[in-house]
């Protein structure tokens, strides 16, 4: 008896061995594990301490033509233009079109542009007799527009009224690309008429006398 409890007692020693090895060999093991973190949240760190002061920024562009057009564009005038646009949300309940008080989102935007005029047909030339020509100019229309290079776009103010958080935010973007349609800008036509009319005139008559210095020029305007 006294034999076999000595070698139950050497198992009970070995048994309790083999756990403190184990435990051990875990400790060590997560002893690894946390440097090793360590060690990957030190670099995350001085990669982004870097970051902060030192920048490498590379931009790839791909370009595509999608159109191409041939076109007898004549620019007559060229008009400084800003606009002053007022742009306003609110929240209506769904499926009615009562708005709920102070809900308004408001934005107003500023654009400072040059918008073109003139024609976008060739005009008709004809040749009456000698040095004796007639020119018939057509439509005037909005050739386009080009942003002015200081300050085109300005975001004046954007507010939003106390119970505003659920109303849609104003798209100022679409609201600027809107405000330089051409359709918008053909009041200006009119406006502008006498203008273009003559800077035509004077275009046409300079281009025909450089061909012929004798020529009387006679205009005929669809305008």
């Amino acid at each position: 008896m006294k034999r076999g409890e000595k070698k139950s007692k050497k198992s009970i020693q070995e048994v309790v061995l083999e756990w403190v090895k184990r435990i051990l060999a875990a400790k060590i093991y997560i002893w690894v594990v946390l440097v090793f973190g360590l060690a990957i949240l030190m670099s995350n760190w001085m990669g982004f301490f870097r970051g902060s002061h030192v920048t490498n920024q590379t931009t790839v562009t791909y370009s595509v033509v999608t159109k191409l057009e041939q076109v007898n564009e004549l620019v007559f005038l060229n008009a400084g233009i800003r606009d002053v646009k007022t742009i306003k949300n609110d929240f209506k309940l769904p499926g009615t079109n009562f708005t709920v008080p102070m809900t308004s989102k408001k934005a107003i935007i500023i654009l400072n542009y040059i918008a073109k005029f003139g024609i976008k047909q060739a005009p008709r030339v004809i040749e009456l007799r000698e040095h004796e020509y007639q020119v018939e100019i057509p439509k005037y229309q909005v050739i386009g527009f080009d942003l002015v290079k200081k300050d085109p776009y300005v975001l004046y103010d954007q507010r939003g009224e106390l119970f505003s958080h659920s109303t849609q935010n104003v798209d100022t973007g679409k609201e600027a690309l809107e405000a330089l349609s051409a359709k918008d800008k053909e009041k200006y036509l009119k406006e502008y008429k006498d203008m273009i009319t003559e800077s035509a005139e004077n275009y046409f008559t300079t281009f025909i006398k450089s061909l012929d210095s004798e020529a009387k020029i006679r205009f005929i305007n669809a305008n």
